[in-house]
């Protein structure tokens, strides 16, 4: 079984702080469309390698895809795919010029045995962690000698309390929630016309995540709840919660390599990635933006939400 599908192409994307891989279908879909299956497929193709999201374009070439990106902090990543009767795959990572990793997967087809996994899938895979490594500046899976390239360790690990004190130091305003039981306070910062919280799930401090909010006024919550569904079925990975008081939360946990170097960026790609996520709901029929400043409201609600639920978790019997 071929590795290349003609109705389809491999791409290696990034979806806000994730990689992934994709088959993007690139066969005529429509029955009015006026283009060719190979005119259909180029100009797929054509606008995918345009995508600033897409890695890497897995294309059939005469039987191999031979692809090469140039990433952050001076490395290059270059992958082969070659289709054959034992598809074969191979993955290197040069840092200013100098070969840092490599790796060949191979996949022998075994009579009528189904494969179980696919020479693709083990070089997108291991694509995809490397990807993640490099974007955390976790250098572990260099092959190094320490004649060219030093290992970065990852920074001071960022706590509720140090995020708090960054956004402090950037001229943020900051205001801290005091929860009932002694747990680790949440805090309210403002960006732009939002404002946004930082909270830790369970309150432990640690797992941090970023929450902003929508009222949708005069808007149905059924009609709220169906747009809400499509958006969630488009795999951006934003959790949105119907809250008890009419309000919309839209959640995201920051990366578990986080730290105090890479903090804000951080911070402001998880904000697009929220925003994103209630433009998404906000562009459904029906619903549209809010109308008026709801920065008082959120503040409001935020601080009730983060009471009640230090509360519930205060009396729990466990």
């Amino acid at each position: 079984m071929s590795v290349f599908n003609t109705d389809s192409v491999t791409v290696i994307r990034r979806r806000g702080d994730c990689y992934l891989r994709e088959e993007i279908n690139t066969a005529p879909v429509l029955p009015g469309a006026a283009r060719n299956r190979e005119q259909v497929r180029a100009r797929v193709i054509d606008r995918l390698r345009k995508d600033p999201s897409v890695v890497f374009v897995l294309e059939d070439r005469d039987g191999r895809a031979d692809e090469k990106a140039i990433l952050p902090d001076e490395f290059e990543m270059s992958v082969s795919l070659v289709d054959g009767e034992s598809p074969s795959a191979s993955l290197t990572v040069s840092h200013k010029g100098f070969v840092v990793f490599n790796d060949e997967f191979t996949q022998e087809e075994e009579g009528n045995e189904p494969v179980l996994r696919s020479v693709t899938e083990d070089l997108a895979d291991t694509v995809i962690d490397i990807l993640t490594c490099i974007d955390g500046k976790d250098y572990s899976f260099a092959e190094d000698d320490g004649s060219h390239f030093t290992l970065e360790e990852p920074g001071e690990e960022v706590t509720l309390y140090g995020a708090k004190h960054i956004l402090d130091a950037e001229g943020f305003q900051t205001e801290s929630i005091r929860t009932v039981g002694t747990y680790n306070d949440p805090f309210l910062f403002v960006h732009e016309n939002e404002v946004v919280l930082m909270g830790s799930r369970r309150f432990d401090g640690v797992t941090l995540y970023l929450e902003m909010k929508r009222l949708f006024v005069g808007v149905p919550p059924t009609m709220v709840r169906k747009a809400v569904e499509k958006t969630q079925m488009d795999s951006i990975p934003v959790e949105i919660i119907e809250r008890e008081d009419g309000s919309w939360s839209f959640r995201v946990e920051m990366d578990a390599d986080t730290d105090a170097d890479n903090f804000m960026e951080k911070l402001l790609s998880d904000i697009t990635l929220l925003k994103e996520a209630i433009a998404r709901v906000e562009d459904e029929d029906g619903i549209g933006e809010e109308i008026w400043s709801i920065m008082e409201n959120q503040r409001q609600l935020f601080i009730y939400e983060v009471i009640d639920s230090s509360v519930k978790l205060k009396n729990l019997n466990i």
